[in-house]
């Protein structure tokens, strides 16, 4: 694999003197051509959820000014009535919806919408009212930022650690059995790539997050605070950061190295929050 140049970016989230951590999102950091996206996105979701829909959220890159084209994707939340939950007409719409705005705005490497009700955003077994707490921005509707409880460095902000063993299951049999044209596959296996290698960089961050006092989902951050407590495994975790900027396809060496890389991680995990 040759080796890509990396830049130092993101930055980690402020807290205030409580510790508590500040949310950075704001409507001014919409900048073209990001902004004539969030606005298709939200105009459509206003009639694909009528009249279902309690509020529209942003959260990730975009709204906290740091989408970069080409590599960041739109991460949205749309809060709805408990009734319209399981609505087909609802998912269909959504679907088409993520595939027209791909199209039309190619920068944008993925759209994903996520539908939750007012019921999961308190539920504390769900992980909804941290993310939109520190990192979500209301585009439209009931804006909960002040009914939701603050939020510290501790172990409620563990998103990807608990999980990770069975998604390099998941992905790793994906990639043993998949079965596509030679069309579909450098795409799909690209996009696999991608999103697993996020995982895993930001699973080794978890792991000192609590040490180093300090919380950002920036990859580049991830992977810089993790090498300063694991040097050792510094060139492992860089190739996994470089996977995640610019994927593979290369089947049988992502089985590989998800393999080898993810058992080590896999058992500090398990030693550190067994």
């Amino acid at each position: 694999m040759n080796r890509i140049r990396i830049e130092e970016y993101g930055r980690f989230f402020q807290q205030n003197e409580w510790g508590y951590l500040l949310n950075d999102c704001e409507i001014n950091n919409l900048k073209s051509p990001w902004l004539e996206l969030v606005e298709t996105w939200k105009q459509n979701c206003l009639s694909i959820f009528n009249p279902s829909i309690i509020s529209i959220y942003l959260r990730g890159s975009i709204p906290r000014g740091l989408a970069i084209e080409g590599f960041s994707d739109l991460d949205g939340i749309i809060i709805i009535d408990q009734n319209y939950i399981d609505n087909d007409h609802i998912k269909i719409g959504l679907s088409n919806l993520e595939k027209n705005l791909r199209s039309k705005f190619p920068f944008c490497t993925g759209i994903e919408t996520q539908i939750i009700t007012e019921k999961d955003l308190f539920n504390p077994e769900y992980d909804w009212g941290v993310l939109l707490k520190i990192q979500g921005l209301c585009l439209w509707g009931v804006d909960y930022q002040l009914q939701l409880p603050p939020v510290s460095i501790s172990k409620n902000l563990i998103t990807h650690s608990f999980s990770l063993e069975q998604d390099i299951v998941n992905i790793c049999q994906w990639l043993r059995e998949m079965q596509l044209s030679d069309s579909q596959e450098v795409t799909k296996i690209k996009h696999k790539c991608s999103w697993l290698s996020k995982r895993i960089v930001r699973s080794g961050f978890e792991l000192v997050m609590e040490q180093e006092n300090v919380y950002t989902r920036d990859l580049y951050l991830n992977y810089a605070v993790f090498a300063r407590y694991f040097p050792e495994k510094e060139m492992d975790m860089r190739r996994m950061l470089s996977l995640a900027i610019l994927p593979s396809s290369n089947r049988s060496g992502l089985l590989v190295f998800w393999r080898e890389f993810g058992s080590w991680l896999l058992e500090k995990i398990n030693h550190k929050f067994a």
